[in-house]
């Protein structure tokens, strides 16, 4: 389990460091949460490897569909955080 837990981190700060460059602020979250999962595709495929050892799309599917949910949460508190120090 420990294992699975610092490969989310890996996952995750990768999600944070593109959201960072990539993020111009008028992209819909969505569509770039997409793009950023897609970025961080390495440190996707590595945690799926963890996760998913038989190799099941379906499982596979749900955590592509988790990175970039993950990515565009990232986006919006990215944008909420810039909001909020620009007032």
């Amino acid at each position: 389990m420990e294992k699975i837990d610092r490969q989310y981190a890996v996952r995750d700060d990768c999600l944070r460091r593109e959201v960072a460059r990539m993020d111009d602020g008028g992209a819909n979250p969505h569509a770039l949460g997409s793009l950023i999962s897609q970025a961080c595709g390495t440190e996707a495929r590595d945690l799926v490897v963890l996760i998913n050892p038989r190799r099941d799309p379906q499982v596979a599917a749900r955590m592509a569909e988790d990175s970039a949910a993950k990515a565009a949460g990232y986006v919006l508190a990215a944008r909420r955080a810039k909001a909020a120090t620009d007032r």
